[in-house]
């Protein structure tokens, strides 16, 4: 059976489009042009849209409770709390488990795992999402115990390897695993049986959480992981959901940071437009995730990846440099703050491997390789001070006041929400989404094959014309492998299909 005839045979279980967060947002219909012509504006609707899915998060204050319980009687056991997500739910699994390890030295009571295995925080790997039986061996090569407790965190809920994780979580574990996700549950049982399974399953303590579309459709690394991340992480804590929403929420309508986030996104894009390539230069404590949102450009706006030293792959925009870190392993636990655990599994061909991994060298060595090699390279230095960020670019200081500790979980959300509006604006004025479509997105596993075939869909009805589902998943298969990074994966379906009728 060949790749195409394989996604066709189950791509009915794949066609999300009817979820909310694969909506277009109402409010950002305009954002591509906006980003362009009013980026103060642009940053505000971001914002808007941020504050709504606070503001709706707090509507579910009498869902947390269990989880809370449930997880801090796991930590006051000794027993281990297992975070299991992929792509943006994965990293922030493993964002999670090193700002849990940086407040709580030496203790390894939470652990995050990513579909892929921590290779994966670098470098999406096809198809690792699209199998439950992957979250199944994971958890067992991680050494689940059956007195440990499983969260399962999947943006949309529909993801196979966390659904894989948590169906066997229920059955080997002593305590019910939990299922968070940012869909209602009627559609998801609708669309997806895999969905439906966990939904009516007792053993499963499932989570739903829609908080509304995201500000680019589909982009769940925004609101729906933002959202994620928080309730996680206050269960951790056992801290109140509904105050620290209100505390973020007034982050969001500081002046301030609205005003050094337009300076931050000028100068970067800028610097793009004249062929320039940036490396962020910053500590460990900071790397997860200013990593995390560097690496979720390439499949959300089709930009090059991060580049391997051992492999003959085209630079990437933007990297990051660990200060301090002399070599790769070095990096990675600094990042991390453990030793990093690669996937050595036949079913990757060593590309989830620890070989491959030490290829992501991401010491301070990356500057220094990236400035030799590359032309209007530049570094730019991202440090945290007591009660404020400081950017350093190209001689220019960009101060971000912070209202939160640092280390602090809110201090962790509200920076990574800077960061996601920060590159998601910088990407719209370098024409990298069309509206608030990713029409640059690439098509790495199953879900963004369906969301590659929707956008095209709906730029063909612009033309007035249409074209079979089969038909259109047939020649995106002809041609994906073949895009570059200069080609939006998206148009060339549309072009390809349109010349098969001339």
């Amino acid at each position: 059976m060949n790749e195409s005839d394989a996604f066709l045979a189950v791509a009915d279980q794949f066609k999300l489009g009817m979820l909310m967060t694969e909506m277009q947002h109402p409010l950002t219909n305009d954002l591509s042009l906006v980003a362009k012509t009013n980026l103060p504006g642009a940053i505000e609707l971001c914002h808007e849209v941020d504050r709504g899915a606070l503001q709706k998060l707090k509507t579910y204050q009498d869902k947390f409770s269990e989880l809370a319980k449930e997880i801090q009687d796991t930590l006051k056991s000794g027993h281990r709390v297992y975070l299991v997500g992929c792509g943006a739910t994965g990293r922030l699994s493993l964002c999670l488990e090193s700002w849990w390890r940086r407040r709580n030295p030496g203790n390894d009571q939470v652990r995050g795992l990513l579909a892929g295995g921590d290779l994966a925080l670098i470098h999406s790997l096809e198809k690792a999402e699209d199998f439950p039986e992957f979250g199944k061996r994971h958890l067992i090569e991680a050494n689940l115990k059956p007195n440990d407790l499983v969260v399962g965190i999947t943006e949309g809920g529909e993801t196979s390897y966390v659904i894989g994780a948590v169906n066997f979580a229920s059955e080997f574990c002593d305590k019910k695993p939990f299922i968070l996700y940012c869909n209602e549950d009627p559609i998801l049982e609708m669309l997806a049986s895999r969905s439906a399974a966990f939904i009516s399953n007792k053993k499963i303590k499932n989570i739903s959480l829609p908080v509304g579309p995201m500000t680019l459709s589909g982009s769940t690394r925004m609101q729906a992981s933002t959202v994620l991340q928080l309730v996680i992480g206050e269960a951790l804590l056992g801290n109140n959901i509904a105050k620290s929403c209100d505390q973020l929420i007034l982050r969001l309508q500081d002046s301030s940071r609205s005003d050094a986030l337009n300076k931050l996104i000028c100068l970067e894009s800028e610097h793009y437009k004249s062929a320039g390539f940036i490396t962020y230069q910053c500590s460990g404590d900071l790397g997860m995730t200013i990593l995390t949102d560097t690496t979720e450009r390439a499949p959300t706006f089709g930009v090059n990846g991060l580049e391997n030293i051992f492999e003959k792959t085209p630079f990437s925009l933007a990297n990051v440099s660990i200060v301090d870190a002399q070599n790769a392993t070095e990096s990675f636990e600094m990042i991390l703050g453990r030793s990093a655990h690669p996937l050595e599994w036949d079913d990757f061909n060593g590309r989830a491997g620890k070989k491959r991994l030490l290829g992501f060298d991401l010491s301070e060595k990356n500057f220094s390789r990236r400035s030799a090699q590359l032309d209007n390279h530049l570094g730019v230095s991202i440090s945290r001070l007591q009660d404020r960020y400081e950017i350093s670019f190209n001689q220019k200081m960009v101060s971000i006041n912070s209202d939160f500790n640092p280390d602090s979980l809110l201090d962790l959300i509200d920076f990574k929400m800077l960061l996601n509006t920060h590159s998601t604006l910088v990407m719209g004025i370098m024409g990298r989404f069309e509206s608030n479509v990713m029409t640059w997105v690439r098509p790495n596993n199953y879900k963004l094959i369906d969301r590659t075939i929707r956008y095209a869909s709906m730029l063909l009805e612009e033309k007035r014309k249409s074209y079979t589902y089969e038909e259109m998943a047939r020649v995106l298969f002809e041609i994906k492998m073949q895009t570059s990074e200069k080609e939006s994966v998206v148009v060339k379906l549309v072009e390809k299909l349109l010349d098969k009728d001339n």
